[in-house]
């Protein structure tokens, strides 16, 4: 009889602790769900407002490409004008110059940072792409400034490769004026070669330019508005445009220069054929 008590109070002892337990547990799970609620209400919060700094900010790239560059381009039309009818050495028409430098100056830097933000987004559609006809488009958007400085592109050989068009074309463009631009030799040249890894494609891109000290400007070389040099026109925004591209077709991008010697990119590009 003793231990038939014994063994119902031990009975009862366990499930009073079950009985706490679970509604323990209760508490717990109600906790954890009003927590997640919570943080779910939140996130729809910050989804909310990054929807709406996203429409602004779309709202602001309309007004930067449309609204402001047309006064700009008026200002630089009128200053060209006006300065047509003034002596040459007229103090005038010297102010005006430097308007119209100015004013193209302003014209080529919105245009990079429209370009710097548009190759900052995430694109999916990828396509098969033949790496030479890219890079005749490229001389024929750079014919003019081949000739007026006697520069050539070489490259053969290249791939077809599934990549992104526009990026691409970017990097290669970008990559190539650079070369000529900054370059004093009487024979600006741009080489580009090609090689491969296991999962990658490798892009060599080879100029006889002025070359670059690395361990002076090689931490914020991909850096936006950070200039190498003073004395050519530039925004310093173009080489954070060519990573922000190589990014997109999911790759990197390697320097290789000495001062007076040129300078090598090493572009590698996520090689979707060989995955």
């Amino acid at each position: 009889f003793v231990l038939m008590i014994g063994l119902l109070l031990f009975i009862m002892g366990l499930a009073t602790l079950l009985l706490y337990l679970n509604t323990q547990k209760k508490k717990y799970n109600d906790k954890l769900q009003e927590e997640v609620e919570l943080k779910t209400q939140k996130l729809a919060s910050i989804n909310n407002d990054l929807i709406q700094t996203n429409y602004e900010l779309q709202q602001f790239n309309h007004i930067v490409s449309h609204d402001l560059k047309e006064p700009l381009r008026a200002i630089i039309s009128f200053s060209n004008l006006a300065s047509r009818k003034l002596n040459p050495e007229s103090e005038v028409a010297v102010y005006l110059d430097y308007i119209t430098k100015g004013g193209n100056q302003l014209h080529t830097l919105i245009r990079d940072v429209l370009e710097f933000q548009n190759t900052s987004k995430t694109i999916k559609n990828q396509e098969r792409v033949d790496v030479s006809d890219t890079l005749q488009e490229v001389k024929m958007s750079l014919t003019r400034f081949l000739a007026d400085k006697n520069g050539t592109i070489t490259y053969s050989n290249l791939p077809k490769i599934t990549s992104h068009r526009t990026p691409l074309f970017i990097i290669f463009k970008n990559l190539i004026e650079n070369g000529l631009k900054y370059n004093e030799s009487t024979n600006p040249e741009v080489i580009i070669t090609y090689g491969s890894t296991n999962n990658e494609h490798l892009f060599f891109i080879k100029d006889n330019g002025i070359g670059m000290d690395l361990n002076k400007y090689g931490h914020f070389l991909f850096k936006p508005f950070k200039r190498l040099t003073v004395e050519r026109e530039g925004t310093g925004i173009g080489l954070s445009i060519i990573n922000n591209s190589v990014r997109r077709n999911g790759g990197r991008i390697e320097v290789k220069s000495h001062i007076n010697q040129g300078t090598t990119f090493e572009v590698y590009l996520k090689s979707y054929e060989l995955n």
